[in-house]
């Protein structure tokens, strides 16, 4: 019974055919009250997931929107993205941020401490939670946060599934990946960016390698051993320097703060990704190139890349979304 009560949006074209409803609600207008949705940046590594659902909701009129950014990075990394919204540094501690209190909604993009005492103080506030993403089962905070959340999106009916039995089903919407949105968006500038040329490999003849924000000691020696056997870019901070210094040696290509093109553009030209990163291995997904985890390493010989269909994964992910921000939050005109 919790499945067939799971609602799954269909995409643009679907909605097209489907009949408009009928009643008081036939040609109703979204207006624009003072209603403000909030996006909380609490990981940097997922702003262009965020990215997706501010320029869907940008075409409504019907909502302010601001970014909270408890990471930093937003300003570099929307502005690449060109996309034109407020930004606002978040207090260090989230019960003393005012936006939260004052916010239609407040939606997550990711999961974690942070995340979570942004659920909570918006719910002490009585400002709705709305959780956008995957659901990780083994997270605590992601199941601390999905109880807290008036609705959860979710990208696919599995994470939906997974879900039911912890929270009312009718919470939950499945609505594809909003990051998608923003690779397909990029892909052809991604291509024309040719960022391989300038660590001076071939496409389809590198590996690249995305490492997060805390040096892993233990992975020095496997990163020499495979920047030994193949040509190897590393997007890595300035933390993980010592760590990288026999993989330099073995001849890794090495880079810091990669834009989102620019580590598109690379992504797409290598022959396979390793990375322990969420959103790697989405956009890994969607680009049909294989990752692999770090704990993986040493690696066998990369299978070739494969393209792969993903439902949902048709970029009106962020589309879905602003139908359901719109439909619970937007106050409307009656004709």
């Amino acid at each position: 019974m919790s499945r067939a009560r799971i609602s799954v949006l269909p995409s643009p074209a679907e909605r097209r055919r489907v009949a408009r409803p009928a009643g008081a609600m036939h040609g109703a207008v979204a207006q624009r009250d003072g209603s403000r949705i909030v996006h909380l940046s609490t990981v940097e590594e997922d702003l262009p997931r965020l990215a997706g659902a501010l320029r869907a909701l940008a075409d409504t009129p019907a909502l302010e929107q601001v970014v909270l950014d408890a990471a930093g990075g937003a300003e570099r990394v929307l502005s690449e993205l060109e996309l034109d919204v407020p930004i606002r540094r978040a207090a260090s501690d989230l019960r003393d941020e005012p936006a939260l209190r004052g916010a239609t909604a407040v939606l997550l993009h990711s999961d974690g401490t942070a995340a979570l005492a942004g659920a909570l103080a918006a719910a002490r506030a009585g400002t709705a939670v709305v959780r956008v993403g995957p659901f990780p089962p083994a997270s605590a905070s992601a199941h601390a946060v999905a109880r807290l959340s008036d609705l959860v999106l979710v990208p696919d009916v599995d994470d939906a599934r997974a879900l039911a039995p912890r929270i009312g089903p009718e919470r939950i919407h499945v609505i594809g990946n909003p990051l998608i949105d923003v690779v397909r968006r990029c892909s052809r500038e991604a291509v024309f960016r040719a960022a391989w040329r300038r660590f001076d490999v071939m496409p389809g003849r590198f590996m690249l390698v995305v490492l997060g924000a805390e040096p892993d000691v233990a992975l020095s020696a496997p990163l020499a051993a495979l920047a030994a056997e193949t040509p190897l870019v590393i997007d890595a901070s300035a933390a993980w320097r010592d760590c990288l210094a026999a993989a330099v040696q073995a001849g890794a290509r090495v880079t810091e703060e990669l834009g989102f093109v620019d580590r598109l553009s690379l992504e797409k030209a290598a022959t396979a990704i390793v990375s322990s990163s969420a959103r790697a291995h989405e956009e890994a997904a969607a680009l049909g190139i294989p990752c692999h985890d770090p704990a993986e390493l040493p690696l066998r010989a990369a299978p070739a890349p494969l393209p792969r269909t993903v439902p949902l994964w048709d970029g009106h992910a962020g589309a879905r979304l602003a139908d359901v921000i719109v439909a619970n939050f937007a106050r409307v005109r009656l004709p």
